[in-house]
């Protein structure tokens, strides 16, 4: 959603090197996501076609929806405290998903002995 600043841009501003640290450090999350849905057995192979159905379909609608208007927000403004302060806003949110997931984890990892890392 947030994409980090060119260097020349970051190392002039505090809020936009602190975007980009951010940037990086989520950059690094997806596989573990992904290990996550392979032990889960959510890992099956679809078509091609079948993923963009779904990635596009009426199912998504309004999470595409709702991250286009974010993403907008964020590119809309020139001064880099709109984009920190809606990477910060997903970010508390996330803090408090993953909080909820890792009850509901280690609970999973009782019942089953199956570890889950992204939560």
């Amino acid at each position: 959603m947030i994409l980090p600043y060119p260097e020349s841009e970051s190392s002039q501003d505090q809020l936009k090197q602190a975007i980009n640290n951010h940037t990086y450090e989520d950059g690094k999350h997806w596989p573990l996501y992904l290990t996550d849905l392979k032990k889960l057995g959510f890992d099956q192979q679809i078509s091609f076609s079948n993923a963009l159905k779904f990635l596009w379909g009426n199912d998504t609608y309004y999470q595409r929806f709702a991250f286009y208007r974010m993403c907008r927000l964020a590119y809309e403004n020139e001064h880099p405290i709109l984009p920190y302060c809606i990477m910060e806003s997903v970010e508390m949110f996330g803090h408090f998903l993953f909080e909820i997931l890792a009850s509901v984890s280690a609970q999973f990892q009782e019942e089953t002995g199956i570890e889950l890392h992204y939560c």
